[in-house]
């Protein structure tokens, strides 16, 4: 596939005229960062307690300002990142099962420009992160791993689709504990 982009030969592009897939991946990651951090220096600090079940706080993923074109304009009621479980921790590599929610009903602009419009959809994405802990507790590195096609098509579903989904913590369609978002709109 000469000139085909990374997404397309993964199957994850986005339709013709869409934001970039790239762009899509990029922000993100750089959306979730500092939630991200937050939660990996907790579950860093509370593994060595000896606790079977780390209890992690969820974190709070706020909307990003009127100036922002990322991925925070697309969730102007926030999002939320959690903690599903802490399969290990330092000193060898921390390993956190996470989980991300929010209601797309804001915009996303991609860097040529391209917008889309959200229309309610639950975009709820789960994934895996390793980390390198420094032995001070600091987070040194950081990997993601996550269903990609499962963000992308989040992104352009309409809200009838994403939102007949079972949350993975109530059991229930379109329905996130921590934001408070319930199927009824």
């Amino acid at each position: 596939m000469a000139g085909a982009s990374l997404a397309e030969v993964m199957g994850v592009a986005l339709p013709a005229g869409g934001p970039s897939t790239e762009d899509v991946l990029k922000d993100f990651r750089a959306y979730i960062e500092v939630g991200l951090s937050r939660l990996l220096a907790e579950a860093a600090g509370a593994w060595p307690l000896g606790s079977a079940e780390l209890a992690v706080e969820a974190q709070r993923l706020e909307a990003a300002g009127s100036a922002d074109r990322g991925l925070g304009s697309a969730f102007p009621e926030g999002a939320a990142l959690q903690c599903l479980q802490v399969m290990s921790g330092p000193p060898g590599p921390l390993l956190v099962k996470w989980r991300f929610v929010g209601k797309f009903v804001g915009e996303y602009c991609d860097s040529a420009g391209t917008t889309v419009k959200g229309r309610g959809q639950l975009v709820d994405i789960e994934g895996v992160c390793q980390a390198q802990v420094s032995p001070d507790k600091q987070i040194a590195s950081t990997e993601l791993f996550y269903n990609v096609p499962g963000l992308v098509k989040a992104m352009v579903n309409d809200s009838a689709e994403s939102a007949a989904s079972a949350c993975p913590i109530t059991g229930k369609a379109g329905v996130c504990p921590v934001l408070g978002v319930s199927a009824a709109r």
